[in-house]
């Protein structure tokens, strides 16, 4: 399809922003997770399930040449550094301009990045990347929650998104932006892109792809569409839920071959499928006290707590101390395993050792905003330096750095104390910490999705209304920049149109 002298470019720079987070990322934030450049983009993630990793492969196997520039992923957060990001940026632009010229570029981003001085960082990084290309094809791919914006789609050939959440197809996303921009390098196929964006943003814990709802429903048509030939990609975009921005909402982007009436048709046509099923884009919430109670009433083990508002890999700090100071009151006598990030607890740990005896106040530390500190008295199990390596998932074969970390035993709460959030995957984090997840009668949990692919196993889950920046109860949040009309705050038959691009179509 390609010959040795195709030249394709790559590189990523991802992070996922929520206004709400007092937790604020630097470079060292990206650093933890993985900051590579040159070579050692290769190097580094070819053998992770990483975009990279997908686009490495892809390019390979066409026999096209890879000009690494840079690449990263900072996890999530509030918002991220003025200086990190233009040290990021400067870092992609100088290897691409050194790299030149290139037949084709290929950059995966997040879509939802917060910075302290913008709020469209992906756009102003494309707008920067077309300046430097000139014609040369872009195919951008993003996270499932991008952002997605005019700017973005004005600077890029054509833009995809992860066809599934939990986001377990990073590597093929890699390999399918690899592929649609080699077809057009070789003039295989001339991509035309439509957007559609609804003033409408829903709650992460249900938009599952993998399990019975409307979110699969929309999966398997859009798969459908490719499936027939009308379009060369089609992709849902249900928002990062926690931007208070003006122009959030849930797009759809769509991709042909040269027929741009067909691409908005289609973009409207998801989009109105989406506004059809919002009702059913829902999950109950239940109070920590019925959770409990709940899973004591049954002899099932172990009960999945899902404490999606204090998820680190939505923005939230990982902080929270509801779920220990509900368990001391309602099941203090069942064994549970949670997290909560506490540096200064660590601290104390670390020096009585041990064995050691330890006792203060407990979580909220890093984002007080959304509760108080428990006061506890514990035993210190375990130490440890609070690095694994995920499994699978977006970060699949990448190390996890947690920080110095300890294990409290707090009556019968075995609590993973870590002095740095951290992305939730599965049970990583508990086997590096040597808690045995399959022994507790309860198990906390802070991802919005991920625990219904890792704990398929067990007999329930159960998602906990608590307060956090990754609240699932969206109108509980203090909003500010919202001024239209927007589902779920409000609702109409009809419904409300937020963006088409290109403007004036549709």
């Amino acid at each position: 399809m390609t010959d040795d002298r195709t030249r394709i470019a790559i590189g990523a720079v991802l992070f996922e922003g929520n206004s709400f987070s007092a937790v604020r990322a630097d470079l060292e934030t990206f650093k933890r997770g993985y900051l590579v450049t040159g070579s050692d983009v290769i190097g580094g993630l070819e053998h992770s399930a990483t975009e990279m990793a997908g686009a490495i492969s892809a390019c390979r196997a066409a026999g096209a040449e890879i000009v690494p520039t840079l690449a990263t992923h900072g996890g999530a957060g509030g918002r991220v550094s003025a200086a990190a990001f233009d040290t990021l940026k400067a870092g992609l632009l100088g290897r691409l301009r050194d790299a030149l010229p290139v037949d084709g570029i290929y950059l995966a981003l997040h879509g939802a990045m917060l910075c302290d001085d913008a709020d469209d960082p992906e756009g102003d990084l494309l707008a920067a990347v077309r300046r430097i290309a000139g014609s040369v094809p872009v195919v951008v791919s993003c996270d499932l929650h991008a952002h997605v914006t005019a700017r973005m789609l004005d600077n890029a050939t054509a833009l995809i998104g992860y066809q599934h959440y939990p986001h377990e197809d990073t590597f093929e996303t890699g390999q399918r932006a690899i592929d649609l921009l080699l077809r057009t390098i070789d003039g295989a196929v001339r991509p035309v892109m439509a957007m559609r964006k609804l003033a409408a943003i829903f709650p992460p814990v249900a938009c599952g792809t993998m399990v019975p709802g409307p979110m699969r429903d929309l999966y398997h048509d859009c798969r459908a569409i490719e499936a027939r030939g009308e379009a060369l990609s089609a992709s849902y975009f249900p928002v990062q839920a926690w931007l208070d921005l003006q122009a959030a909402g849930t797009a759809a982007v769509v991709v042909t071959d040269g027929d741009g009436a067909a691409a908005q048709a289609l973009a409207e046509r998801l989009v109105g499928r989406i506004w059809a099923g919002r009702h059913d884009i829902a999950v109950p919430l239940v109070s920590p006290a019925d959770a409990f109670s709940a899973g004591l009433s049954t002899d099932d083990a172990p009960i999945v707590l899902c404490e999606c508002a204090d998820a680190p890999g939505a923005g939230a700090a990982g902080d929270s101390a509801a779920l220990l100071r509900a368990h001391t009151v309602a099941a203090p006598r069942s064994p549970m395993a949670m997290t909560i990030v506490d540096p200064q607890v660590v601290i104390q740990g670390r020096e009585s050792g041990i064995g050691g005896c330890v006792s203060g106040v407990i979580g909220h530390a890093i984002d007080p905003a959304f509760g108080a500190p428990v006061r506890y008295r514990g035993t210190v199990r375990t130490i440890i330096d609070g690095t694994f390596d995920y499994r699978g998932g977006l970060f699949g074969g990448v190390r996890a750095d947690m920080g110095p970390s300890i294990v409290l035993r707090i009556g019968e709460a075995d609590v993973l104390v870590t002095s740095k959030s951290f992305y939730e995957h599965h049970d990583e984090h508990f086997i590096a910490a040597g808690i045995d997840v399959r022994a507790q009668k309860f198990i906390v949990v802070k991802n919005h999705m991920n625990f219904r692919n890792g704990y398929a196993w067990a007999p329930r889950m159960i998602v906990v209304d608590t307060a956090g920046a990754a609240s699932a109860n969206l109108r509980d949040l203090p909003w500010t920049a919202r001024d239209r009309r927007c589902f779920p705050f409000e609702d109409s038959p009809e419904p409300y149109g937020l963006e088409t691009w290109p403007a004036g179509e549709g």
